[in-house]
């Protein structure tokens, strides 16, 4: 085998080596994550979907976060809270966000909605 063909092998080998150990090393995190961020939502429910586990509000600015806006929010556990919720209340909740997934915690319906 000539001396060019073994260094071919071996930058093969060596580039097929370093791929694995890098797939190995993203495997390795043991499930890290972004970090949770939370910002204060107020709004008007516009609707609400309890079965998909979605309600859409009306908000205002989320401060350091996104200006008002319409938008659905997913809404994680407890989500049964949505089944008191009806188009026109007003709300305050919890925006959290983690990487590109964004959810509704803390869904407080406001005295004197509707």
């Amino acid at each position: 085998m000539t001396s060019r063909r073994r260094q071919g092998r071996c930058r093969y080998r060596l580039l097929v080596g370093l791929a694995a150990l890098a797939v190995g090393a993203t495997g390795c995190r043991g499930g890290a994550r972004a970090p949770l961020r939370r910002y204060a939502l107020h709004g008007v429910v516009v609707a609400v979907e309890p079965d998909a586990r979605r309600v859409t509000v009306q908000h205002d600015d989320i401060a350091g976060f996104m200006p008002a806006m319409t938008m659905p929010y997913q809404v994680k556990e407890p989500y049964q809270e949505l089944r008191a919720l009806r188009p026109r209340d007003t709300i305050t909740a919890e925006v959290v966000a983690q990487g590109t997934d964004v959810w509704l915690e803390h869904i407080v319906r406001q005295p004197g909605a509707h």
